[in-house]
């Protein structure tokens, strides 16, 4: 395979990655904001600390199917790229419906990551970010 060739199949990697992990996103955050959910009974930084678990478990599991069926190599470079285009996706669709959704302007959204839930969100979204590099690594233990 060409170079170009396997960096293409990084960026769809990163592209299937972003769409998978955004759609469970998308609805585990529908129902930690709904009328009837955690965020109005618990306040938003305890429903965003009960969805991380579940969404950064979804992450790792998608990324490590991701990574197999896209044949992505193990070199940091490629799995560097598959997590910038994922996390750029992700931050570039999460503006997006923030704006289109609840009218918050891409000013309000960054301020929004100083607040303790907003933090916590983001530390989530780089660690999805970073799964890439990670998943996969064998380590002495799993040579035994």
């Amino acid at each position: 395979m060409t170079v170009s060739g396997a960096w293409m199949r990084v960026l769809g990697a990163g592209l299937a990655y972003f769409v998978v992990a955004f759609a469970i996103g998308f609805m585990l955050g529908a129902l930690r904001t709904g009328a009837l959910t955690l965020y109005p009974a618990l306040g938003r930084l305890a429903a965003v600390a009960i969805e991380i678990p579940f969404m950064l478990t979804a992450c790792w599991l998608i990324c490590g199917q991701v990574v197999a069926r896209f044949s992505v190599p193990a070199a940091w470079p490629a799995r560097a790229a598959l997590g910038a285009v994922a996390f750029a996706l992700l931050q570039g669709a999460e503006m997006t419906l923030g704006v289109w959704m609840s009218n918050i302007g891409p000013a309000q959204q960054f301020a929004a990551f100083a607040t303790p839930a907003g933090a916590l969100g983001l530390a989530a979204q780089i660690a999805y970010g970073v799964f890439p590099l990670l998943v996969g690594v064998r380590t002495s233990r799993d040579t035994r």
